[in-house]
């Protein structure tokens, strides 16, 4: 599968859980948002980065590569992971076809992260767990 059709089948599973969450999903037409997505339930307005990983450390980690490379007319921009632009990432595991909610404002890394049990139990978004098979 190319690479830009996993990051729409990412975009998709995260949507598809945060709609059965309750949540309505609004999306930038530009491409140029700083967040994928927008979801708002209620009075709450989340703000959503996704990424997808298929890459497993030899120890059996996930590995998320957390910046974006965009390119225009005159080169790309390479952008690190800013913890405060989203309030959710929302990590698509391939492997697992699991998807993970996390907390952005509890990752510290700027290009990549290691996910593993311990680290994603402290990622999780309001503690929940993971949205699960995405069968």
């Amino acid at each position: 599968m190319h690479s830009s059709n996993k990051g729409y089948l990412a975009e998709y599973r995260a949507k598809l859980a945060l709609v059965e969450l309750g949540y309505y999903i609004f999306e930038d037409t530009s491409g140029k948002s700083p967040v994928d997505f927008i979801a708002l339930k209620e009075d709450e307005l989340l703000l959503v980065q996704v990424k997808f990983s298929s890459q497993v450390s030899p120890s059996g980690n996930l590995v998320v590569e957390l910046k974006s490379t965009r390119s225009n007319r005159t080169g790309n921009t390479i952008k690190s992971f800013d913890n405060k632009a989203q309030s959710v990432l929302a990590v698509y595991d391939l492997p697992k076809n699991k998807l993970h909610l996390l907390d952005a404002s509890r990752i510290t890394a700027k290009s990549a992260l290691t996910l593993n049990d311990t680290n994603l139990n402290n990622l999780l978004w309001r503690g929940k767990q993971t949205a699960g098979d995405c069968t």
